[in-house]
């Protein structure tokens, strides 16, 4: 009977220690995989890692990270010398003396800002409040992210190095999954050797399983607070955001509970466009739809921006012309009249005309998607043909991309 007990607990054990990546059994049942910087670079690169890279610069970087490859050690990256920003837009160094002290929560947003744009997270700060109590000699600070007030120290008596490094990671975490953003923070060693990655489940899943010491590989954020030996507690928070935000041809919008889709008909200048929004998560931030609001306040006028930047693709791209061309080869003579285009003037004319007949059918709204927020669908005939061209523009109205699509 004591044979059989046993039996049970240490099989018990083995499915713990497999299932539990900080428990020290889990290295002797899964030892760390070897494998080669090439093998490592490539597996990186192929679960997205270097998508936030300026191309000219991956090269550069996976030469590097492949020269300094060492499972037994920790990540490299190459930081830009005048910005501190790293080429791969993940890896920031990140000293626990400085985030906990005065400002150094709003420094070290500031410091990771263009990873915030890359990956698509809004986080917008108010109410930052750090009050240090002389009488009782103990710390109580709060912010309020995307209107959520975090508790990040209540009567905090210490030094709080690593808590203010945890409940960091603990609110851009938090902000992440609200948003749907596939990237989270993951914590690096400590102290004034600290870093922070921005990695998605599956690199952080495959690194974790390369890299051997716990005490400088990237470790989610519960289990780094034990490796490090800091109390760990889930955030408090407290909500001030609104429930339902007003949008102008929509109305109110539940941001709790958002419909995957919406359409109402709207008329520009004279002309009928159908109007969309999309949402692919049925919750969404204040701070997160708060840009395609100010984009609605200001239809009219991204829509002349649309037409100038048709106009301009015309001119000097070949989108516009290719388009124009393709339904000259496929319109008979019948069809170019019933559109207005006399087949038998010369071909510059005819060119014009068609460009002069090529109309904004559609905008479509895609709150979630900071760099193409708005698309907009130009046809030359609904009745005649399928084909579309398709300006994309992001959350600053800015043009992204010009293509046909059918």
């Amino acid at each position: 009977m004591k044979i059989v007990l046993f039996s049970i607990l240490f099989i018990g054990i083995i499915i713990i220690a497999i299932y539990e990546k900080g428990n020290p059994l889990n290295q002797l049942i899964n030892p760390t995989k070897k494998v080669s910087a090439e093998e490592f670079i490539d597996t990186l690169d192929s679960l997205g890692y270097y998508k936030y890279t300026d191309k000219v610069q991956v090269d550069i970087l996976k030469k590097d990270q492949s020269a300094y490859f060492d499972p037994e050690a920790t990540l490299t990256t190459i930081w830009d010398d005048d910005t501190g920003i790293p080429l791969d837009y993940r890896y920031y160094f990140c000293d626990g003396e400085t985030v906990f002290e005065q400002g150094g929560i709003t420094d070290l947003l500031q410091q990771i800002q263009p990873t915030l744009d890359k990956i698509g997270l809004t986080i917008s700060t108010s109410n930052h409040t750090e009050a240090w109590d002389d009488d009782n000699k103990w710390l109580n600070h709060s912010i309020t992210v995307n209107g959520t007030e975090y508790e990040i120290f209540k009567n905090f008596k210490g030094y709080g190095w690593g808590e203010a490094v945890m409940r960091f990671a603990q609110i851009i975490n938090t902000e992440s999954k609200k948003q749907g953003v596939e990237e989270q923070i993951y914590l690096i060693s400590g102290g004034n050797d600290g870093g922070l990655v921005f990695l998605t489940e599956s690199l952080y899943d495959y690194i974790y399983d390369i890299y051997s010491d716990d005490q400088w590989k990237p470790l989610a954020v519960k289990e780094w607070a034990k490796v490090n030996k800091i109390k760990y507690s889930e955030i408090k928070t407290k909500s001030n955001a609104k429930t339902s935000i007003h949008l102008k041809h929509f109305g109110n919008i539940n941001l709790n509970q958002t419909e995957e889709y919406q359409d109402v008909q709207i008329n520009i200048d004279g002309n009928d466009i159908e109007l969309d929004i999309n949402f692919d998560y049925d919750q969404i931030s204040e701070a997160k739809i708060k840009p395609t609001a100010t984009f609605l306040n200001n239809l009219e006028k991204h829509v002349n921006k649309a037409k100038q930047d048709l106009i301009t693709d015309y001119t000097n791209g070949t989108i516009v012309k290719g388009y124009i061309r393709h339904h000259l080869t496929e319109f008979n003579d019948e069809e170019l009249k019933a559109l207005g285009i006399n087949p038998k003037d010369d071909q510059a004319s005819i060119y014009e005309t068609c460009l002069s007949k090529i109309h904004l059918k559609r905008i479509g709204l895609y709150p979630e998607y900071w760099d193409s927020l708005a698309v907009f669908d130009f046809t030359i005939s609904s009745e005649f043909t399928q084909y579309l061209i398709v300006l994309k523009f992001d959350s600053q109205g800015h043009l992204v991309d010009i293509v046909t699509e059918s």
